[in-house]
């Protein structure tokens, strides 16, 4: 990107209005940076088989957020992992799970195991 597309991209950025569908190319290109986070599986009983997939940069102040709504205060990490590309992690899981909102109905420990064959693979992937 030039430096006067860095100039406009800004302008139009600050504006908040994006119309042209060159500005979507410049917005899209720059979005894509990579972002490191952490991954986390939560679970609550009384929700059954339902499993809250997000992401934090710190997961015990996430979960404390959680217990907060919670009068028994039940929801547990079950497991949580830092990844290069938060962004590209969950479109991963978003779009191999069925998904409401962030909450997914899938046995957890497999949720588990395909995010570290992701994780496995992108890293995999970045040393090539």
């Amino acid at each position: 990107m030039t430096k006067e597309e860095r100039k406009e991209y800004n302008a139009i950025y600050f504006k908040n209005n994006f119309h042209k569908k060159e500005d979507y190319k410049i917005k899209a290109e720059l979005s894509r940076k990579r972002i490191k986070s952490t991954i986390y599986i939560i679970t609550n009983p009384a929700w059954g088989k339902f499993i809250k997939i997000g992401r934090a940069k710190d997961v015990k102040s996430r979960l404390a957020s959680y217990q907060t709504s919670s009068p028994f205060r039940d929801y547990k990490l079950v497991f949580f992992m830092e990844v290069d590309d938060i962004l590209d992690a969950e479109r991963f899981i978003y779009n191999k799970y069925k998904m409401l909102n962030e909450w997914c109905c899938a046995e957890w420990k497999q949720v588990k195991k395909d995010l570290i064959k992701y994780n496995k693979k992108l890293s995999l992937t970045q040393v090539q």
